[in-house]
């Protein structure tokens, strides 16, 4: 479920270890090759600063997994057949008291049929691997992550389009280094111990489009250490010791579109002659030593359109009138400033769609000081679209013109600004689309303040330091209101929610998740039938009627529905009843009976379902007659159940299919069958048999590498010989080989020999009493 008007993320300060000495290997080198930073010759010690590359970059754009360090894991079992049954006694005549000894042809056969048993159960193995493994879910990626690499390994394709070879030793970068691996589009090298970066290291990658160098000491970059990719779009150098910009060769990066250089010492802005502006569309210098912002040290930012600028969690002090007003920033980051009195004279002009004036909890000093009257005043001066004060104490009460400088603004952000409630004189703001009042401490939400929000379409008070209670029609006035997030605001209803939610005829998206509890009464949500996405995760919930029509009823327009760990009460027929239109459902983590017959009532009512979700609900069994309603569904979870067979599975097809944390062992024809007819399929961390007994399996996961995820974390259970050792690896050998053939023929020789004597000897012995 999409959350609405979720705070910007923190920063998490932390101390990183000092620029190592220069590297052994670059001795000798002219004095004019080299271009050290003045924090690494002196040997100083960074400042803390926070890891935000991937607060800023999002999830990677390849998902570069991991891989256990060590060798390749390898072991070997062998699983006999079992000999069943004998030769029967033999119908002749013996002497009495005198016993008779056991014949050639029963010793041969015992041993034989043995023998055979060994050669039909061959030994199943696991193969090994090279120092990295490719990523299965993606094309081309490979990962080298922290196997204690010092050199590119030559079992590494040359048609790799991507490669994480990050925490490995890595000192210096010498010329071509990577140069066969000349198809790489994403290239990263994290925390690789890199000092040096020699020219034309990256020369013959010409289709390099992401480089990340983070967390590397960086003592000296070649003037040509990035020549080569000339479709370099992204490069990530923060937290490497840099102290000036002049430091990183970027002229010939013209085509640059994102420069991180968070977590440095970085002094100054002052930006080096023939800076790469025209393509940015990021620049993270957040978390350096900037104090002071002089007019003309962003000059070179002129060229830039759509442009981020990231300066959070520097101690910015002050700045000369019109230093930010250069061009029209897309977003412009001064998170964590103390003061901001001083600083607004620099931002006197400035154009910025968001502008970020928050602070951080974490911050190693104390509370910011209040924000002033002339601070917000001040306001008036630059021309935002979104503006976020999160964290600021604002005055009380706020200035008679406040609402004048803020009458443009189409999102404002007061999320834990210490209210009680609306703010007096806080609107009219005519235009104001998005409001976030999320972790204050209102008691209720009924205020005549919102009529001054006519066009208010999105409301978020998520995380309310107090019960917060809804009485009836509380915001009525916002009858254009579409999104409404009131989660985990402890919340406690005993009759929810008409009338409470009267007058919100337009809402499309609700969000009650995570709050005290909610007793539902039929039809809870008349009063919005427009209704599309519903969030009740977490939230328990009662039934305060169990006659028709049901909670739901109404909403024929509901899409998302999301139920999870609600404690619901499976047994009741109309729960879900009126939900034609359903396309979502996720009720995972709510007890359902272990053999699933409560499903098919639940379920019976939504046959549009497209995704459900059905994980930790204790199931140990599935009903195939309520799933096999579900024609259009395409996604099931089921993971974190206790199936042991999937027989409610064979009458789906296409579906991605989630089975990880279940209790299955073998796979049988049938399941098989129904496993390979899904578009892909999850199985990790099940007691998986890789013996003989599940060779069909272990041969249809190791030859179906696009249909089966999270390929590494499927892992054998037994035998023991076997335990944690990838499916993926299991070759099995359990049929006959060329040599078993020949083997079986000279036992079945053998045993036609030992026939014959055995014959010879009874013949012998019935003629000797006679």
């Amino acid at each position: 479920m999409m959350a609405l008007g979720e705070a910007g993320p923190l920063v998490v300060f932390r101390q990183d270890p000092p620029a190592q000495a220069l590297d052994r290997e670059t001795r000798g080198l002219p004095p004019d090759q080299l271009r050290p930073t003045p924090a690494a010759c002196a040997g100083e010690q960074r400042s803390p600063c926070p890891d935000i590359n991937q607060a800023l970059l999002g999830p990677r754009e390849l998902p570069l997994s991991s891989c256990p360090a060590g060798p390749p894991r390898r072991s070997q079992s062998s699983i006999p057949g079992s000999s069943r049954g004998g030769l029967g006694a033999g119908a002749g005549h013996r002497r009495k008291g005198r016993p008779r000894p056991a014949g050639p042809a029963m010793a041969l056969s015992a041993a034989g049929l043995a023998l055979v048993g060994l050669v039909l159960a061959g030994p199943v193995s696991a193969s090994g691997e090279g120092p990295c493994a490719e990523v299965p879910e993606a094309s081309g990626a490979y990962t080298c992550e922290a196997r204690g690499l010092r050199a590119v390994p030559d079992s590494l394709p040359a048609s790799a389009a991507a490669l994480d070879f990050s925490f490995n030793i890595l000192p210096t970068l010498w010329r071509h280094m990577f140069g066969r691996l000349t198809s790489l589009e994403h290239l990263d090298l994290s925390r690789c111990q890199v000092n040096w970066v020699h020219e034309d290291a990256f020369e013959p990658n010409v289709r390099l489009g992401s480089l990340v160098l983070t967390g590397n000491p960086l003592i000296f970059l070649a003037e040509r250490a990035f020549a080569g990719p000339r479709l370099l779009t992204r490069l990530g150098l923060a937290q490497t010791g840099i102290t000036d910009l002049s430091f990183v060769p970027l002229a010939r990066l013209r085509g640059l579109e994102t420069l991180l250089l968070g977590g440095n010492a970085i002094s100054s802005l002052r930006l080096p002659p023939a800076f790469p502006a025209r393509s940015l569309r990021t620049l993270d210098l957040g978390a350096n030593a900037v104090r002071h912002v002089a007019a003309g040290d962003l000059s070179g930012l002129a060229a830039a359109a759509n442009l981020s600028l990231l300066l959070q969690a520097n101690p910015l002090a002050s700045a000369e009138p019109g230093a930010f007003n250069v061009t029209a920033f897309d977003g412009l980051n001064l998170g964590g400033v103390g003061d901001l009195g001083p600083l607004l004279a620099g931002l006197r002009g400035t154009a910025a769609r968001t502008l970020w004036l928050g602070v951080f909890e974490d911050a190693p000093v104390g509370p910011p000081p209040p924000l002033t009257p002339a601070a917000l005043r001040g306001l008036c001066d630059v021309a935002v679209d979104t503006l976020s004060l999160q964290g600021r104490r604002l005055p009380e009460p706020l200035p008679a013109n406040a609402s004048r400088c803020l009458a443009r603004l189409k999102g404002l952000d007061l999320s834990h600004t210490h209210l009680k409630a609306l703010p007096a004189g806080l609107g009219p703001l005519p235009a104001l689309r998005e409001l976030a009042l999320g972790r204050n401490a209102f008691r209720h939400l009924a205020d005549p303040g919102w009529t001054g929000f006519p066009a208010l379409a999105g409301l978020a008070v998520r995380g309310n330091e107090l019960p917060l209670e809804l009485g009836p029609g509380c915001l009525a006035p916002l009858t254009g209101l579409e999104r409404l997030d009131l989660s985990r605001s402890q919340i406690d209803a005993p009759a929810c929610c008409h009338p409470q939610l009267q007058g919100l005829g337009g809402l499309r998206q609700l969000a009650l998740g995570h709050n005290r509890r909610l007793e539902l009464v039929d039809g809870a949500f008349r009063d919005c039938p427009q209704l599309e996405r519903l969030d009740l995760a977490g939230t328990p919930l009662g039934l305060a009627a169990a006659a028709p029509p049901g909670p739901f009823h109404g909403l024929n327009l509901l899409r998302d529905l999301n139920l999870s760990r609600c404690g619901l009460d499976p047994g009741h027929p109309d729960l879900l009843a009126g939900l034609a239109g359903l396309r979502r459902l996720d009720l995972s983590g709510n007890p359902f009976p272990a053999d699933g017959g409560a499903l098919a009532g639940l379920l019976g009512s939504t046959t549009t379902l497209e995704e459900l979700a059905l994980a930790d609900c204790g199931l140990e069994a599935l009903p195939g007659p309520a799933l096999a309603t579900l024609t259009a569904l395409r996604r099931l979870d089921l993971s974190g159940n206790r199936l042991t067979s999937a027989d409610g599975l064979r009458a789906l097809r296409g579906l991605s299919l989630d089975l990880e944390a279940n209790q299955l062992r073998l796979v049988p024809p049938g399941l098989l069958t129904a496993l390979a007819a899904q578009s892909d399929v999850r199985l990790a961390r099940n007691p998986l048999d890789c013996s003989c007994s599940n060779v069909r399996f272990l041969a249809w996961f190791r030859e179906t590498p696009g249909k089966t995820r999270a390929r590494g974390e499927t892992t054998c259970g037994g035998p023991p010989a076997l335990e944690g050792v990838p499916v993926a690896d299991v070759v099995p050998a359990c049929g006959l080989s060329a040599g078993g053939v020949a083997l079986l023929v000279l036992l079945v020789l053998t045993g036609a020999g030992a026939g014959v004597l055995c014959a010879r000897h009874l013949a012998v012995s019935r003629y000797q009493n006679l």
